[in-house]
């Protein structure tokens, strides 16, 4: 079953480098998990704040579900409690305290009728990062409107290593026809014949 997304936050892969991602709980009150079902939450600039060895996602957005049953007082930006054990909030205090490193929600979603919260260990981009990110943005979208206006194929060549990274090699392809794959059979064969030394 796929798993729905209620929210998420869609300038923290552009403004973050997200080194590694840890699933939470949230403490909602009944009528905001209404409010998040229904598509009323927003994440966006909003982060994680561990005050007192307790995690609390803050600045998020969940307007009510049913106004008039919602109480007066309600502020719909309150700081939220996330739910995590001791052992991995002690890990991610030494973690983010040790290497100058943020705590991101990355996105609210649905797990087994309750509402999750995927929290982003993270690194702020410098802006030759964010540079190279627009620039495969627009790699990525010139290959799809290349590929479609001309009824061609992305395919992946080879993976290799690249400063220590793995990296996929992708061709753009048009399918061959039945004659141009009994040229190539053809031409690999001679090539065969001709390492044999056998004259054709």
């Amino acid at each position: 079953m796929a798993i729905m997304d209620y929210a998420t936050n869609p300038r923290a892969h552009f403004d973050y480098e997200i080194l590694e991602t840890i699933e939470a709980g949230i403490v909602l009150e009944g009528f905001e998990v209404k409010g998040v079902k229904s598509g009323r939450a927003q994440i966006k600039g909003t982060h994680i704040k561990i005050m007192n060895n307790e995690p609390y996602l803050i600045g998020a957005t969940i307007s009510p579900y049913q106004p008039a049953n919602t109480p007066d007082d309600y502020d719909p930006q309150r700081t939220r409690k996330l739910l995590l054990s001791k052992k991995q909030i002690s890990a991610l205090l030494g973690t983010s305290q040790a290497h100058g490193l943020t705590l991101i929600p990355l996105k609210l979603y649905d797990k087994k009728g309750l509402v999750k919260v995927l929290v982003g260990i993270a690194r702020g981009k410098k802006k030759y990062d964010k540079r190279e990110t627009i620039k495969k943005k627009k790699q990525i979208s010139a290959l799809l409107g290349t590929s479609q206006a001309h009824g061609l194929t992305l395919i992946p060549l080879k993976l290799y290593d690249k400063k220590g990274l793995v990296k996929v090699l992708v061709g753009i392809a048009r399918g061959k026809k039945k004659y141009d794959k009994r040229e190539t059979i053809k031409k690999k064969d001679i090539e065969r014949a001709r390492k044999r030394g056998i004259e054709q």
